[in-house]
């Protein structure tokens, strides 16, 4: 764990108030934790009776018990017993996109190491596809004509580009979308509008 991680959390917590949620684990991951019989654990750690790992949970910081819930299946399902708070990418979005905590956790649950079919968005804190296909399906059939063939370059830009350009498709549009000015008609001299 880097030690900065725990000053970017309590800053985040601070500066961000309400840009925050705590982990969801998806209901048919839950399912499968229930359903499924756990191998026995070569971990003495994971021995322990559930009530006092429960217990060592509440007293570990935000960072350390997200290491826990993503070392393993087991520990995840302990971990939904004691909910952790964390910077929600949904409520970071649009913000100023220098927040390390909510890169930490972008980085911690980052694809596996060169994995190209996936690229990290700045702007909506998370990771996206790199598949052309998605993005021209993604493309609002409403949106500028002007913004339509610029969209389709960023899309190449994006899924083909080694190192990813800081927006996904999606929030390029939108960001287009927010700055396009429409210049108003003035009349000319000596017509009507």
């Amino acid at each position: 764990m880097h030690p900065k991680w725990q000053l970017d959390f309590k800053k985040c917590m601070e500066t961000h108030n309400g840009c925050h949620t705590t982990l969801r684990v998806p209901q048919e991951m839950i399912k499968k934790l229930g359903e499924r019989d756990f191998p026995v654990a070569s971990s003495k750690f994971l021995g322990l009776p559930v009530e006092v790992i429960i217990m060592i949970l509440k007293d570990l910081n935000t960072i350390d018990k997200l290491h826990l819930a993503l070392s393993c299946r087991k520990m995840l399902s302990f971990c939904t017993m004691e909910p952790i708070t964390i910077p929600s990418a949904e409520k970071h979005i649009r913000r100023r996109i220098d927040c390390h905590a909510a890169f930490d956790i972008i980085r911690l649950m980052a694809p596996r190491l060169g994995d190209r079919k996936w690229g990290h968005c700045h702007a909506c804190h998370r990771y996206r596809p790199k598949k052309t296909e998605y993005w021209l399906h993604k493309q609002d059939e409403s949106s500028d004509p002007g913004l339509a063939a610029n969209y389709d370059l960023v899309v190449r830009e994006w899924c083909g580009n080694r190192s990813t350009p800081i927006l996904c498709p999606e929030c390029w549009l939108l960001n287009q979308s927010a700055m396009t000015f429409r210049f108003p008609r003035f009349p000319q001299a000596g017509k009507e509008v």
